[in-house]
């Protein structure tokens, strides 16, 4: 036996041993994270809680509330129709009265998208008809000097739902098309 081959083992069993404390240390931060967020979920379904809207404990917060205020990266300043889950989801934490909706894209007397029962332009004191789920936000999108923000959603027009427009938004869109947004109260 050459001095060689002897080390070619000893390299072998220091990987070896190297992946097997790799191993535990995923183990032992799976099973940390495990035990700090299973424990308090758990409580709160207990306790009969009709709503879930957020898991704390001193590692880990997660909120619905961020989930479902996350703008759409690829979208600009359009708004998409949220999942199911989300819109049913929405709906909890609906907070009533007027709130800023996406009717859709516009250019031309045409519409590119729309998710209202529109033929032209929104007026004020119409009642437009949701075609598919609808966020409510709080307010319409802004541009701040770099980017546009999207208001926080407040709830969800189901399809089939009014909303009376108290305000109407023209915000300018990518290839010249006009984005519309309302405000005004479901009903």
């Amino acid at each position: 036996m050459t001095a060689g081959d002897n080390s070619g083992g000893k390299v072998a069993s220091l990987e070896s041993i190297s992946n097997i404390v790799k191993n535990l240390v995923i183990v032992g931060i799976s099973t940390a994270v495990a035990f700090a967020v299973i424990p308090p979920l758990s409580q709160q379904l207990r306790s009969g809680s009709s709503k879930l809207t957020s898991v704390e404990t001193p590692l880990l917060k997660v909120q619905l509330a961020n989930e479902i205020n996350t703008p759409d990266r690829t979208s600009g300043v359009a708004d998409v129709s949220p999942p199911a889950p989300v819109a049913k989801a929405a709906q909890t934490i609906d907070s009533g009265g007027s709130a800023w909706c996406y009717v859709g894209a516009f250019r031309e007397g045409q519409w590119k998208t729309r998710y209202f029962d529109v033929t032209s332009v929104p007026t004020k004191g119409a009642v437009l008809r949701a075609l598919a789920s609808a966020n409510r936000r709080a307010d319409k999108p802004n541009f701040d000097g770099s980017t546009w923000k999207m208001g926080d959603i407040e709830g969800v027009v189901s399809a089939g739902q009014g909303v009376r427009v108290e305000d109407i938004a023209e915000i300018p869109g990518v290839g010249g098309y006009t984005l519309y947004w309302i405000r005004g109260p479901v009903e």
